[in-house]
């Protein structure tokens, strides 16, 4: 039989390593910004420059792309090793599709008109 001390112990270092097993399983955290300019498709349909800002928090993508004569806010579920996709219907009835991985790259895809395509996520 363990001892009392011995069993705290045990249970101790057994909860620890549960915790950090569930801090390294949730996806990154934190903010990324800049701008883009569209290279898929047909650039010349594009607006000539898109700015973004991405923040993420506790598993959550909340973000806004900002093509200059409109802002078109977005939210996406984040995996724990930091990639997302979402879809959203742009004015003219087109869904665009935005992916891509935190750390990494982005990508926002029209794929009927153009698109921004791997575009680097630094913070």
């Amino acid at each position: 039989m363990f001892k009392k001390g011995q069993a705290v112990k045990r249970l101790l270092g057994g909860m620890i390593c549960v915790f950090s097993a569930l801090a390294m399983a949730q996806a990154p955290s934190g903010k990324w910004t800049g701008n883009a300019a569209p290279n898929v498709g047909d650039p010349s349909r594009c607006t000539p420059n898109m700015a973004f800002e991405l923040v993420v928090e506790n598993g959550k993508l909340a973000g806004k792309l900002d093509f200059g004569n409109r802002v078109q806010m977005i939210e996406a579920a984040v995996a724990a090793d930091g990639k997302f996709e979402t879809t959203f219907v742009n004015p003219f009835g087109h869904t665009l599709t935005v992916s891509g991985k935190l750390d990494e790259s982005f990508s926002v895809v029209n794929p009927i008109r153009c698109g921004y395509g791997n575009i680097p996520l630094k913070r």
